[in-house]
């Protein structure tokens, strides 16, 4: 089984508006050569809500502003819990 952690390198989250108490994260979910990954699970870990990557790896999710964690699945890789504590200001 791959390593899923190294598929997040270049994890970026580019935050949208505050919207009803929510923030919009948009990310890409790669593996450890830099590929997307599509259709890898992302969601909000505590809370209900997630979607899933595009083709290219891309993904779009509107997250609580007490959100502490994404968590990131796929089959052939290993769960990944990604941090954005901090990062939805």
């Amino acid at each position: 089984m791959k390593k899923f952690g190294l598929l997040l390198t270049t994890f970026m989250l580019f935050l949208g508006s505050v919207l009803a108490q929510t923030v919009t994260i948009t990310g890409k979910v790669i593996d450890d050569k830099g590929a997307g990954i599509s259709n890898a699970s992302v969601q909000i870990k505590g809370a209900k809500g997630g979607t899933v990557t595009g083709k290219d790896g891309s993904f779009t999710i509107k997250v609580p502003q007490n959100a502490k964690a994404l968590i990131i699945s796929s089959v052939n890789f290993a769960n990944q819990e990604v941090s954005i504590i901090g990062k939805l200001t």
